[in-house]
């Protein structure tokens, strides 16, 4: 069963058993990660990156990470409100893909 671990500033992370030691690492260099999941979705979504905020990191048993960013705009505060965009990263922490998720 994973725990939860929760950051002041509102950071969630997902933590599998036996995880812990490379769930500290993602969550020390998630500036640098933030900035390689926002390249890559750049790559291919028309969003501006100043609308994304990282919401969950998720370290689970198989895979090495997830970042999980919501998406809004000033101008229109709801038209992204129900859609998440996940991107995973290797065990090297290079992003290896990103899907995107209607919740």
């Amino acid at each position: 069963m994973s725990r939860i671990q929760r950051h002041d500033d509102g950071l969630e992370v997902d933590v599998h058993p036996g995880r812990e030691e490379f769930a500290a690492r993602v969550v020390a260099e998630r500036e640098g990660l933030v900035g390689k999941a926002l390249h890559l979705m750049s790559l291919y979504l028309n969003l501006d990156r100043r609308g994304f905020h990282l919401d969950t990191i998720t370290v689970p048993t198989a895979g090495e990470a997830e970042l999980s960013f919501s998406w809004s705009s000033a101008e229109e505060p709801e038209a992204e409100g129900y859609t998440r965009f996940d991107v995973s990263f290797s065990a090297d922490l290079h992003p290896t893909g990103f899907a995107v998720r209607f919740v």
